[in-house]
Formats: C-alpha cells, sequence, structure tokens
C-alpha cells in the first residue's frame, strides 16, 4: 500500500508540474503577463499586453562637431555622439538616410546654438534630443527613429577663445 501511495504522489506531482510549465509557456493564468492601462481622453478604458513591444534597435551615428560661430569668432565647439533607437524592419532604411540625417542635424545646430548661447548658460539634454528628433523627422520622414539617445556631449568654450591669429 505504501509503494501505491508513493506512486500516485509522484504522479501527481508530474502531472502537476507539466501543466505549470505549459501555462508558463503560453503565459495563462498565473503567468499571463501584466497589463498597462492605456488612457486616451473620452475613449473607454481597456487593457494591452505589453509582449507586443519587440525590443529596440540602436544605430550609432558618427559624431556630430559643430563649431559655434558668434560675430567673427568660434565662440564654442560642440561635440556630440547620438544613438538613433528604431526596430528592425525600419533600420536598414533608417542606416541608408544617416548621411542626410547627419547633413541636417548640423545644420540646425549650426543655426540654433549661437542664438541659443546668447541667452542661457547651461544646456537641456532634453530639449536637445527632442530637437534633434523633430529635425530627424523633418529630414528623412516620420517613423524611422524612436528616440535620440545622446551618448557624449561636450560643449568647449574654453577652447575656442582663443583670439584669431594676426596677420603681420
Amino acid at each position: 500500500m505504501p509503494k501505491i501511495l508513493v506512486i500516485i504522489i509522484a504522479a501527481f506531482l508530474l502531472i502537476a508540474g507539466g501543466v505549470a510549465g505549459v501555462l508558463q509557456h503560453f503565459e495563462m493564468g498565473p503567468f499571463a503577463p501584466d497589463e498597462e492601462i492605456v488612457e486616451t481622453p473620452g475613449a473607454k478604458k481597456r487593457p494591452t499586453a505589453k509582449k507586443d513591444k519587440k525590443p529596440p534597435r540602436f544605430l550609432a551615428m558618427e559624431p556630430l562637431v559643430v563649431p559655434i560661430i558668434q560675430g567673427d569668432r568660434i565662440a564654442a565647439k560642440l561635440q556630440m555622439s547620438l544613438n538613433l533607437e528604431t526596430d528592425r524592419k525600419r533600420s536598414r532604411k533608417l542606416r541608408k538616410l544617416l548621411p542626410k540625417l547627419k547633413d541636417a542635424m548640423f545644420r540646425d545646430l549650426h543655426g540654433y546654438f549661437p542664438r541659443f548661447l546668447a541667452r542661457k548658460e547651461a544646456t537641456d539634454l532634453n530639449m536637445l534630443k527632442e530637437r534633434l528628433l523633430i529635425i530627424g523627422e523633418r529630414a528623412i520622414g516620420k517613423g524611422l527613429m524612436d528616440r535620440v539617445l545622446l551618448q557624449e556631449y561636450m560643449l568647449d568654450r574654453a577652447g575656442a577663445r582663443a583670439p584669431p591669429p594676426s596677420s603681420r
């Protein structure tokens, strides 16, 4: 009798473990992903699953080096390293458009930073990332980039203030 009881308990544990494994694999029951509530004004609340999100892909751009010219001299030098967040499908098209995107960002920063530095001392990096995303969407089209990530940022004012060389 004790052998039969041990076999029945072992069989029950094996079946329970198998059911738990299947539920976990198919993300059902207690293993279902948490749901996130998406709210839009004037619409009913409805849950959306988090598992729809695909992992992002990051494309590194060549560093941007922008001389900031005020008057007739270089007042500062801006250096930035950027990564662009996208997904796998859009990354190939975005990679082809990187030269056009870099040119648009360079032109905008070349015109924007002299005015910005005349008004403020510190740079708002979140505002700068948003500006670069908007400029990028204007240059290459909306929907190719999700975010602009600022990897490195340096605004060198000291080295750029050297007087211009004299012409003798």
